[in-house]
């Protein structure tokens, strides 16, 4: 399921943008059993919402995650030059997905969810892993989360995974991270010490 922003329409996006309103949401449909919902984004939109704003960001959103990809993290020169495409051409497409737990000891307390983004271009595919700031993306759980014991993980793909600084309000935990990787949110008996970095 793709939810597109269409190339004519990025000029009037960017015009909306101002200093307070510099997030740009972008609604994912929900996919049917099987399916994955991504965003495709013009790459342009990302060039020119920097321009006009250096805060800006796109968010991607779904019942499940949200997902607030920042437009200065995204280089569209530099991706258009690995794709060996004009700027125009690139598309950035964002998937924010739950997908099966991997089988870990953790209690797993959320959906586990991916996010995923890559610069496409016709047959031709970049995908973006690691970032130069801190991205933020938020779980969305059923019931509400116990600070105190809960942290949200990134998963390895050895089937270990990593802690990461976890905001909790509520049913909404906020994670920030340099990756994209597949996340959730685990409870454990035991408090967590402070993690600073």
């Amino acid at each position: 399921v793709i939810t597109k922003i269409l190339p004519g329409k990025v000029t009037e996006i960017v015009n909306a943008l101002t200093a307070e309103k510099f997030i740009i949401p972008v609604k994912l449909d929900k996919p049917a059993a099987g399916e994955i919902a991504k965003a495709q984004v013009p790459g342009t939109l990302f060039k020119k919402a920097f321009k006009k704003n250096k805060q800006a960001m796109i968010e991607i959103q779904t019942e499940e995650a949200s997902y607030k990809l920042p437009a200065s993290e995204i280089d569209i020169s530099d991706l258009a030059k690995k794709l060996g495409v004009a700027e125009s051409d690139v598309q950035i497409t964002v998937s924010v997905n739950v997908v099966k737990t991997p089988s870990t000891k953790a209690k797993v307390v959320s959906n586990v969810v991916e996010f995923h983004v890559e610069a496409v271009a016709g047959d031709k595919k970049v995908t973006i892993t690691v970032f130069g700031s801190f991205v933020e993306r938020e779980i969305v759980g059923e019931n509400e989360f116990y600070p105190k014991t809960s942290v949200a993980v990134k998963f390895n793909q050895d089937g270990s995974f990593t802690a990461l600084p976890t905001l909790f309000n509520g049913k909404v935990a906020t994670v920030k991270s340099l990756t994209n990787s597949t996340y959730a949110i685990v409870e454990q008996n035991k408090t967590f010490p402070d993690v600073d970095n």
